[in-house]
């Protein structure tokens, strides 16, 4: 018989969820990628917990007249919102039809979610955490574009509340596109009269930096930078090099929600254009830094990291030695 087969059997022979391991153990006579690839490939094995534990979705008891007063719920929510995110819809259903809960106790919110998605699918137009009516195909992205679309200013806050019913990440890079960022917090859309003279700041910069590069650790008080509407610090800093300076560039991992790492690089310095040239270059000049802890240590204490633990540091210290030795040479 066919795995796919096999697979249904046994997620009926309980009305429960099981683990990928009960599944590759009792179905032995399959290799573990063939289970897998056989369960991502069908969506009628739900994830209950993603990629840990699954079920067969005729096996959720949900009876036809609960199935109706779900898709009430539903039509009700886009006829006045446009759209119901997963979350208000389960729980809309733990108060409304709190039965499906009791009977089913070992669904979590995703697989109850998934197994709604394919039970309506004919109904409404399931896209991410976004259920929309039938023909309308707003998804999360969309969602997202007309929130900032109608935002002149914002803070992390207010952004985290709107996009927790998206079941999406912050768009770090979209932010930055669009808006300017006060602080920690507050965001602003792009002013190109907010830093005022933009040359006066890169003469500034270019007093204060003595290398192709400088972390922002390095750099003198905010206190002593030309004034601007705004009170300087590292956030709005990397607004500026991110999008306004014409003689600097940002390189770094990625945008985060609480600091700001990686390092400023002037644009004429060829040799460094992407994170791991800069991190190539930057422990090839600390010479006194040798083992793959010591440097990444530095890296982090220094601001260029998030975190001591780049995957690729093998890779960056054979290309550190290579570029120290290159240099010896010379």
């Amino acid at each position: 018989p066919s795995p796919y087969k096999k697979i249904i059997d046994y997620l009926k022979s309980d009305h429960r969820a099981f683990s990928k391991e009960e599944i590759f153990t009792n179905l032995y006579n399959y290799t573990p990628d063939i289970i897998n690839s056989t369960i991502q490939n069908h969506r009628e094995f739900v994830p209950n917990i993603h990629n840990k534990e699954y079920f067969y979705y005729k096996m959720v008891d949900i009876t036809d007249e609960e199935l109706n007063a779900i898709e009430q719920i539903i039509s009700k929510a886009i006829e006045i919102n446009t759209i119901i995110n997963g979350q208000d819809l389960c729980k809309y259903i733990r108060e409304k039809i709190p039965n499906i809960i009791e009977k089913n106790s070992y669904l979590t919110e995703v697989g109850l979610r998934k197994t709604i998605n394919i039970l309506l699918d004919d109904k409404f137009n399931f896209n991410g955490n976004v259920i929309a009516a039938y023909n309308d195909d707003t998804n999360s992205s969309t969602l997202l574009n007309n929130y900032l679309n109608s935002k002149e200013s914002f803070n992390i806050s207010e952004l985290e509340n709107f996009i927790q019913g998206l079941n999406i990440m912050i768009p770090w890079d979209k932010l930055y596109k669009n808006f300017i960022r006060l602080n920690e917090t507050d965001f602003i859309r792009q002013d190109d009269n907010l830093f005022g003279d933009i040359d006066l700041v890169d003469s500034f910069l270019d007093r204060c930096i003595q290398r192709d590069y400088i972390s922002f650790n390095e750099l003198p008080p905010y206190t002593t930078f030309p004034n601007i509407k705004y009170m300087w610090n590292e956030f709005l800093l990397e607004s500026f090099i991110s999008c306004y300076s014409t003689k600097y560039k940002l390189l770094h991992k990625s945008y985060t929600k609480t600091g700001v790492f990686g390092a400023i690089v002037k644009r004429t310095a060829k040799h460094i254009q992407s994170f791991d040239d800069l991190i190539i270059h930057v422990l090839a000049d600390s010479l006194e830094l040798s083992s793959q802890m010591e440097c990444q240590i530095f890296l982090r204490e220094m601001n260029y990291t998030v975190r001591a633990d780049l995957s690729n540091i093998e890779e960056i210290m054979i290309k550190v030695r290579e570029l120290r030795n290159s240099r010896e040479n010379i």
